[in-house]
């Protein structure tokens, strides 16, 4: 009886582990991923069907008698290009869509000869030919060799036209001169078929309304390629106006539609009435326009005459104004004995009422009726303008959310921007993670002193609040996707916030050269499900130099770099050089993908730097535990152990000390945005303590705010730091400095080094500049600023806080990879010695 109990339970267990096991049949293997924890997790089908369909990584996914079939897409391993001469290889990549390590599909490996011909042709090789060949392993890797014969740079030669009908040798020199195609330029196909487009609008400009221009080959000729077009002219059309004595006939011509529409009655019929539209807006009001034609099908011409009957023209002669507005009426009065324009008063009217409205005059409203003399040409207008009471918004409640708005209020009442708060609450409100939520606005107004008073209130009705469904990882080939999940959001409730600080870890760890985030939104269970599909960076790279300095002579190094290693994520980098002061390196392994999105590494070193006053040689190790818990601040705790040598110096009895520290630092970056902020703030401290020979603490902490007003930004940055210990018995490699572009403007790096120029334990920086736009369609701006700062040698020269002072002016170019600089730095309180003035250049990633 137990046997039978036993086997049962075996069966039991063999069954629903069977049951909760995807069978997956691929034609190709796939990268890492977490169906099989998905499907463990939900058995949802359906869903890991969809999460399949947007990687765009199948061409087909199908679910078939209890089996997920998967036809992936080949992956392309490698492209191999030959006889690219005169074009760069990534350019090549570009023209033909190919990206090495994604997904290719077949219509673009069958696409590529056409566009890569195309791009050769455009850029002056027309005789170019290709040959492409495509590889394909088991594993669905495609290897694509493409071997490119470039030929000779083409010219261009002949224009040979041929037409419907004869074409003497005056027009073709005006066809020619109107394709701007010069015999022996370099042939470019884009410029070609711009030439073509060109002859068809000067043939519309000689009336051939009809006409259609054909590129009908293209003959090469030795170095050269001759260009055969043909022209079917159609009918030439001829146009008269007769009574046109006010207006020229190429004025009149503007209101025909015939060359964008081609010729018609009903062309002809809404020609007409754009010209008398024409008139009656210029005044006039009798006007009459008459349309016929004559067609002569055996010359191919077409008569089309307008016999335009204008009449006199009109003129205001009163103007009646009733306004609530006094300085209106002073303004309206001009238009009397005017020639009288519909159109012109209209828009007048127009933009008064538009300038009152953004004033928060929202009732401003207008109108105007004439009355026609038509025995005087005359005409007398009634203009009621209205500008109303203003509107003043007085309180804004906003109900259930919290939003930093910058409204000064009471201030102007404009609709806009309440529908513009309003939107923002909504917006909030799903970003909260109520993704059913909405948002109600009302409005209450009240008079009170000859103003009309607001008082906004936002009512929200969040709905239920979505949780955090599965999350699904795809993509990686050298990375688990545990070590993903382990750094993902564990709160239950999705918030956009936590969305967005995920996607920024992950660029963070530079494993990942593109990161594509989609959310699947589950309303029935009120669930956000997270997609993640990621294309790996390239793992390694290596580079040497070599170079020559006075002081180094000889140098040669080399770094190499190798990433996402293990499987889970690991790092080493290393440099090494060599010069006649000796062998320095720095070699540095660790993982910044650990659980909680926490870094750690162990660097060993040996080190040479120059500074201004010593020179200082380092060897040891140190270890760095870093965490980044969202995409604004990161914590770093770094313990190291080190062996220093002052070199070239006289300020410190002992050459030789090691220091032992424990450094503890935070970043705070809430900048906005990234790149040329203009608002936000960006905070930096540090507290260090060494435990060795010269046993210190050392405090630093610097701030930096931004704030934008009108089209400029003023920002300021303080820095502050203090060591706990003397100066005289603190090292100069452990003392403070200031001076150059990031620092103290206008100072070499390192200049100022307090009263006895050796350093200090203490200083004070305060950084204060105003920001502008000069050319912002080239991304250049400017600055100016004013720079106080100084280096304290004990505590009592701290208290008197004697500053040196520069200012200067300069431009930046903002750029993803930091701010260019260039400045001039005045010296405000130069000293004998001092140049007056520095000039700067830089890249810096904190301006």
């Amino acid at each position: 009886m137990v046997i039978v109990f036993l086997v049962f339970i075996f069966l039991w267990c063999f069954s629903y582990g069977a049951e909760k096991n995807l069978e997956i049949e691929s034609n190709y293997p796939l990268p890492q991923n977490n169906i099989q924890k998905i499907f463990k997790k939900t058995g949802d089908i359906e869903l890991i069907i969809d999460f399949l369909k947007k990687t765009g990584d199948f061409e087909k996914v199908l679910y078939k008698n209890g089996k997920l079939y998967l036809y992936r897409k080949l992956r392309l391993k490698k492209v191999h290009i030959t006889g690219n001469k005169s074009f760069w290889r990534r350019e090549i990549l570009a023209v033909t869509g190919l990206i090495e390590g994604y997904p290719v599909d077949t219509k673009v490996l069958h696409n590529i000869y056409t566009r890569l011909k195309k791009f050769y042709m455009d850029n002056g090789f027309p005789f170019v030919d290709m040959v492409l060949d495509t590889k394909i392993d088991i594993s669905g890797n495609a290897y694509v060799t493409l071997k490119i014969k470039e030929g000779k740079e083409g010219k261009i030669g002949d224009l040979l036209i041929y037409g419907s009908k004869e074409i003497d040798k005056n027009l073709k020199k005006k066809i020619v001169k109107a394709s701007k195609l010069e015999k022996g330029e370099t042939f470019k196909l884009t410029e070609v078929t711009n030439s073509i487009d060109r002859i068809q609008q000067f043939l519309y400009d000689l009336d051939y309304f009809d006409s259609f221009v054909n590129l009908i080959s293209l003959k090469p000729e030795e170095d050269r390629v001759n260009i055969l077009i043909y022209i079917d002219f159609g009918m030439k059309y001829k146009i008269h106006f007769d009574g046109n004595r006010h207006f020229s006939e190429e004025r009149l011509k503007n209101f025909l539609t015939f060359r964008e529409n081609g010729f018609n009655y009903y062309q002809l019929i809404s020609s007409t009435q754009n010209i008398e539209n024409f008139y009656r807006n210029e005044g006039f009001l009798d006007v009459k326009v008459i349309p016929s034609f004559l067609e002569d099908y055996k010359k191919m011409e077409t008569d089309i005459y307008l016999n335009i009957y204008e009449g006199k023209r009109y003129t205001v002669r009163d103007v009646n104004i009733k306004t609530d507005y006094p300085p209106v009426r002073t303004l309206l009065k001009r238009l009397k004995n005017q020639v009288y324009r519909e159109g012109f008063i209209k828009n007048k009217l127009q933009e008064l009422s538009d300038r009152f409205y953004m004033q928060g005059y929202l009732n401003t409203h207008y109108s105007v009726e004439r009355k026609i003399n038509r025995e005087n040409k005359t005409v007398d207008l009634l203009i009621n303008f209205h500008r109303g009471k203003k509107f003043i918004l007085n309180s804004l409640n906003i109900q259930g959310v919290k939003l930093d708005l910058e409204l000064d209020l009471p201030k102007e009442y404009r609709p806009e921007e309440l529908i513009q708060v309003l939107s923002a609450v909504k917006k909030k409100i799903k970003n909260d993670g109520y993704l059913d939520g909405d948002a109600y606005l009302e409005v209450d107004f009240h008079e009170k002193n000859g103003f009309m008073y607001a008082d906004a209130k936002i009512k929200t009705k969040k709905g239920k609040r979505y949780i955090n469904g599965i999350t699904f990882i795809y993509g990686t080939w050298h990375l688990v996707p545990e070590v993903i999940e382990n750094n993902l959001s564990k709160e239950p409730y999705y918030t956009k916030e936590d969305f967005d600080n995920e996607l920024d870890f992950l660029y963070y760890t530079s494993v990942f050269d593109s990161v594509n985030p989609y959310l699947l939104i589950d309303k029935k269970n009120k669930t956000v499900n997270k997609e993640y599909v990621l294309h790996e960076d390239k793992r390694g790279s290596f580079q040497g130099i070599i170079g020559y300095s006075s002081e180094q002579k000889l140098k040669l190094s080399a770094a190499i770099s190798l990433k996402n290693l293990l499987k889970y994520g690991f790092e080493f980098s290393g440099y090494a050089e060599r010069t006649d002061l000796g062998l320095f390196y720095r070699l540095t392994a660790g993982n910044r993908m650990l659980p909680k999105r926490t870094g750690a590494f162990l660097s060993l070193l040996k080190s040479y730097q120059y500074h201004r006053i010593y020179d200082i040689e380092n060897q040891g190790l140190d270890i760095k535990l870093s965490r980044k818990p969202n995409r604004w601040i990161k914590h770093t705790v770094e313990l190291s152990y080190v062996n220093n040598t002052l070199k070239n110096q006289s300020v410190y009895p002992d050459t030789d000390f090691n220091t032992l520290k424990l450094r503890f630092s935070i970043i705070d970056n809430h900048r906005k945005p990234d790149i040329n902020p203009y608002k936000g703030y960006y905070l930096s401290g540090l507290i260090e303590k060494d435990f060795k020979d010269i046993d210190f603490i050392k405090v630093y902490g610097s701030g930096r705010y931004y704030k934008k007003f009108l089209f400029f930004v003023f920002t300021q940055k303080i820095s502050l730091g203090y060591i706990l210990k003397k100066t005289k018995k603190l090292p100069p490699s452990e003392r403070f400095f200031l001076g150059g572009i990031s620092s103290l403007r206008g100072f070499g790096y390192e200049e100022v080094s307090g009263e006895k120029k050796e350093g200090g334990n203490s200083l004070f920086l305060l950084n204060s500049e105003i920001r502008y736009p000069l050319f912002p369609s080239f991304n250049l701006y400017g600055f100016s600023f004013v720079d106080l700062g100084n280096v304290y040698y004990n505590f009592s020269t701290l208290k008197k806080l004697k500053m040196r002072k520069t200012a200067g002016t300069g431009i930046y170019l903002p750029t993803p990879v930091g701010s260019f600089l260039f400045d001039v730095a005045f010296k405000l309180d130069k000293k004998k010695e001092e140049s007056l003035y520095r000039l700067e250049f830089s890249i810096n990633t904190l301006f």
